[in-house]
C-alpha cells in the first residue's frame, strides 16, 4: 500500500562478521573480542563514534529483554579516505573483511569493501529523530514486536518501524493483525 511506504524497513546487511565485536564469533576467528573493542575505545575514545550496538532477530526472539550482545563497526557512507581517520577500526576491517569482499563481486561492490553491503540508509534517516523504534524479527515462529533504543545498527534479520509511540505497537501486536499476517505473509517452514 502506498500509504505504508517508508513505514517498515529491513535492517542493514553488514555482510562480514569481521565488522563485529562478538565474543562468540571471535572464538570462531571471524569477529573481534569485546575486550578488544573496550581497549580500542579506552586508547582512543573517538573510536566510539564508529562502533554501535548491533542487534538481530535472534536477540529479539530469544532474549526477554531484547539485549544485544554484539557491536559493529559502521563507517556509514564515508569514503575510504574518510574511514581511514579511524585507523584502528579500519585496520580490523581491512584484515577481516576486505579479503572476502574482494571475491564477492556479485554480492557487493568490492571497491567499497569497508562499507556494509546494504546500509539501510532510508531506515536510519526515518528514525534519526526518534528515541526508540518498533521492531520485530524478520523470520519468527511468532509475531512479536518490541521497542528498541535508537542509535543501534539493526541487522537484516529485523524489520524496523519508525514509530516510538504505543498506538502502532498496539495495532501491530493485536490479534487482528496477527490473523492478517498469517493469512498474507510468506513462510519458511512453519515460521512467518
Amino acid at each position: 500500500l502506498r500509504q505504508n511506504l517508508q513505514r517498515a524497513f529491513v535492517g542493514s546487511y553488514v555482510l562480514g562478521r569481521g565488522f563485529t565485536f562478538d565474543d562468540e564469533g571471535a572464538e570462531k576467528g571471524v569477529a573481534s573480542f569485546l575486550s578488544v573493542m573496550n581497549h580500542l575505545i579506552a586508547v582512543n575514545p573517538r573510536n566510539s563514534e564508529r562502533i554501535f550496538p548491533y542487534i538481530g532477530g535472534e536477540e529479539i526472539n530469544n532474549d526477554p529483554m531484547q539485549r544485544h550482545n554484539r557491536y559493529v563497526i559502521n563507517f556509514g557512507s564515508l569514503s575510504e579516505e574518510q574511514a581511514r581517520h579511524w585507523p584502528e577500526l579500519f585496520s580490523i576491517v581491512e584484515a577481516k573483511v576486505r579479503p572476502a569482499r574482494l571475491t564477492q563481486g556479485s554480492i557487493v561492490n568490492p571497491a567499497r569493501w569497508w562499507m556494509h553491503a546494504r546500509s539501510a540508509a532510508d531506515l536510519y534517516r526515518a528514525v534519526a529523530q526518534l528515541s526508540r523504534v518498533l521492531a520485530t524479527a524478520r523470520i519468527s515462529p511468532h509475531l512479536a514486536f518490541t521497542f528498541l533504543p535508537n542509535g543501534m545498527v539493526y541487522n537484516e534479520k529485523t524489520i524496523v518501524f519508525p514509530f516510538e509511540t504505543d498506538a502502532p505497537f498496539c495495532c501491530l501486536q493485536s490479534r487482528c493483525h496477527e490473523i492478517w499476517v498469517r493469512l498474507f505473509t510468506s513462510t519458511l517452514e512453519d515460521r512467518l
